[in-house]
């Protein structure tokens, strides 16, 4: 069962929607404005893609999580633009 205590309430639309460039960046300016901004706070949001998005920020380096390995769909994980020194655990 989907524990929406500590995720983000599910959705089939959080995996396939895709968002444009214009959302992309975007969504890059407010995590650089917006440093360590949780998941849940972004999922709030309601943007197209989030998910699909962070997954390729992450993968191109463009940004950082804690915890890491990043956990997306949970409410807690925050997102930092990169380079960003993430405490160890």
């Amino acid at each position: 069962m989907w524990d929406t205590t500590t995720r983000v309430p599910f959705s089939a639309s959080l995996l396939g929607e895709r968002s444009d460039a214009d959302g992309r960046r975007r969504l890059l300016a407010l995590i650089a404005e917006c440093p360590g901004i949780t998941v849940d706070e972004l999922a709030a949001l309601g943007l197209p893609g989030l998910f699909s998005d962070l997954r390729s920020f992450h993968r191109d380096g463009l940004i950082a999580t804690e915890p890491s390995p990043p956990r997306f769909f949970e409410r807690a994980t925050r997102v930092y633009p990169a380079p960003h020194e993430v405490a160890p655990a």
